[in-house]
């Protein structure tokens, strides 16, 4: 799905998460994805955020985390056009630094 989205000039930001895991969990119940002014940033950069529920183990999933040189969840990845390897953000996503990031982010594609 990303891969379409890249092909349309999109910025994707993909996050895989499980529910069992309490890292995870609070990235995506409490964390920055749900700052509003995190929020107003990635619409700023024009990024598409992607969800993937990794609760229920799949290869395939496994696989897609792997990719990108991590082993389990959480695991958040920003991927420009044209470039198909991933900005990995750390595991324990904090509004200041990922904010930071989306800045200079946005100071990039401008």
């Amino acid at each position: 799905m990303h891969e379409e989205l890249l092909d349309q000039g999109k910025l994707v930001l993909a996050v895989h998460y499980a529910e069992w895991s309490l890292t995870s969990s609070l990235c995506v119940r409490t964390g920055p994805l749900t700052n509003p002014s995190v929020n107003r940033l990635m619409k700023e950069a024009t990024i598409v955020p992607l969800y993937a529920d990794r609760t229920s183990f799949s290869h395939e999933a496994q696989e897609a985390v792997q990719a990108v040189g991590r082993i389990a969840v959480p695991m958040t990845a920003l991927y420009f056009p044209g470039e198909r390897t991933a900005h990995l953000f750390p595991e324990l996503l904090r509004e200041p630094d990922f904010s930071k990031a989306l800045k200079e982010i946005i100071a990039r594609t401008e």
